[in-house]
């Protein structure tokens, strides 16, 4: 395979989020992050793991990955949700309600499911994206429906027998 393909896959990988920075620098200093600290290969944990420098090296590298392609966001209207319940007139990116299996992966932020299609969810097996953090708030689909205000969400903790 020539240069220029191989550089062509690597930018498309990397648009698409699908390289794992923190675990590929490990791999380079001969640690595998998946086996240390939080397990997370995340910027928290290069950085607990592997120093400042990496950590910051990670951050920035990540950063970049969100910077090309749109987040998912959360489009319930849980009870217990907290930026629905911040004041108004603070920064507009305290308000984003992320629902994004990528920060879950990457970052640990917590998913409810309930924007993501079959195609995300074999997306994730395919690829062995783990851990993704889900936060379940309860496993009655009535309760579910009632507490995320949304009449579609109660079937969808079947996901999880992916």
């Amino acid at each position: 395979m020539n240069i220029v393909l191989r550089l062509i896959c690597l930018l498309i990988g990397y648009g698409f989020g699908c390289i794992q920075w923190a675990y590929l620098i490990g791999k380079h200093k001969g640690i595998d992050i998946r086996n240390y600290g939080s397990g997370n290969s995340g910027t928290t944990n290069a950085m607990r793991v592997m120093g400042k420098k990496t950590g910051y090296l990670v951050f920035f590298l990540d950063f970049g990955k969100g910077l090309m392609d749109e987040y998912h966001s959360c489009h319930n209207k849980c009870i217990f949700c907290f930026i629905d319940q911040m004041p108004p007139g603070m920064r507009d990116t305290l308000y984003f309600k992320d629902d994004d299996s990528r920060l879950s992966f990457l970052q640990g932020n917590y998913v409810t499911l309930t924007n993501m299609s079959e195609k995300d969810m074999n997306r994730i097996v395919r690829y062995r994206l783990e851990p993704i953090n889900i936060s379940f708030q309860t496993t009655n689909p009535e309760l579910r429906c009632k507490m995320l205000h949304n009449r579609f969400e109660g079937e969808a903790l079947k996901k999880v027998d992916i």
